[in-house]
């Protein structure tokens, strides 16, 4: 074929098997994809593509001598043995690089998929609480109270909330716990565990390098009761861990915050309004600094903590007897 011929399709080599020199210069040829049947030519041995896009590639050179075995020169130019080796070399390298972007996308794919798997797990479960509460609280109310009886007749405050949804939530929770129900990822200094049986990580033997590494741990889908009980491992375990972030934990008063006052030391307190409605009160920071004021705690859910107010706090003088504050709240 001779130059400028605007090479834009397949050809069938079959058809040319005594093919030997093929001159492709300036002919458009942007990608590999479109030349790539050339390499079932075995008697062709002399190819040109100098003036296309696909020359100025940096990966030129090695794709083409990679796949085309049979070239003895490319471009005008005789291919030599060093030029085959590093063809060979680069592509190995490349082939390994597309191996562990694969292995890192499967594994990301895990993940996700986990976590969506731990977080139907958590509703579900709060879910079937909530139902068995309120069936409860509707069982213990006298009749004559009822909001629901009208006429005679009784009427369900939660008419989706039945016997049989709460079988079938039941199921479902049966269903989802054969699958990943926890999951622990190290992910620089930050050491994450979703689900309840991700505190068991914490009895394993963990190298010195990642528990050393390890600056800051979150905790989701974990009822921070539970949390409670492995916090002396955790900081035997990762003594370094001085950022602690509670996302989904079911934070819901201000005195489980006394739990923390255990540890030795804590610089940073995160937590997400996210399935703790303890972030709901107004005070709560206050009252984190307060109980929790032999930290010296530098930041709350991001924000630095104003050396005034912790030094008033420590002292006493936020708090008053009628529950106000005084003063502001962070800089």
């Amino acid at each position: 074929m001779s130059r400028r011929n605007l090479w834009s399709s397949k050809r069938d080599v079959d058809n040319l098997p005594c093919l030997q020199r093929l001159f492709l210069s300036f002919n458009n040829i942007s990608n590999f994809e479109s030349i790539c049947c050339l390499a079932d030519s075995p008697s062709l041995s002399d190819i040109t593509f100098d003036g296309n896009p696909i020359a100025q590639e940096p990966w030129y050179k090695h794709t083409v001598l990679q796949n085309m075995l049979q070239l003895r020169q490319l471009d005008t130019r005789r291919v030599t043995e060093e030029e085959r080796r590093m063809a060979s070399v680069v592509a190995k390298k490349e082939e390994e690089k597309r191996r562990e972007s694969h292995k890192q996308s499967l594994l990301k794919e895990k993940k996700r998929l986990t976590i969506n798997n731990i977080a139907r797990q958590w509703d579900l479960q709060h879910r079937v609480t909530n139902i068995a509460a309120n069936q409860d609280r509707k069982n213990s109310d006298s009749p004559s109270l009822d909001p629901c009886q009208m006429d005679g007749s009784t009427t369900s405050a939660f008419p989706e909330e039945t016997g049989s949804l709460d079988s079938v939530l039941t199921n479902a929770l049966q269903a989802l716990s054969v699958t990943d129900t926890h999951l622990v990822d190290v992910d620089g200094d930050t050491l994450s565990l979703y689900g309840s049986g991700a505190l068991e990580s914490l009895d394993r033997n963990w190298s010195i390098q990642t528990a050393g590494m390890v600056t800051t741990v979150s905790f989701t889908f974990i009822e921070f009761d539970e949390i409670v009980q492995v916090l002396p491992k955790l900081k035997m375990k990762f003594p370094n861990s001085l950022h602690l972030k509670f996302k989904e934990t079911n934070l819901a008063m201000l005195q489980q915050f006394n739990a923390l006052a255990q540890l030795h030391r804590v610089d940073q307190l995160t937590i997400d309004p996210q399935g703790n409605p303890v972030v709901n009160f107004t005070l709560w920071k206050y009252y984190v600094l307060f109980r929790l004021s032999h930290f010296n705690m530098q930041k709350i859910n991001g924000t630095e903590v104003s050396l005034t107010l912790s030094h008033c706090v420590t002292k006493g003088f936020v708090f008053k007897g009628n529950g106000h504050t005084s003063g502001q709240e962070f800089k």
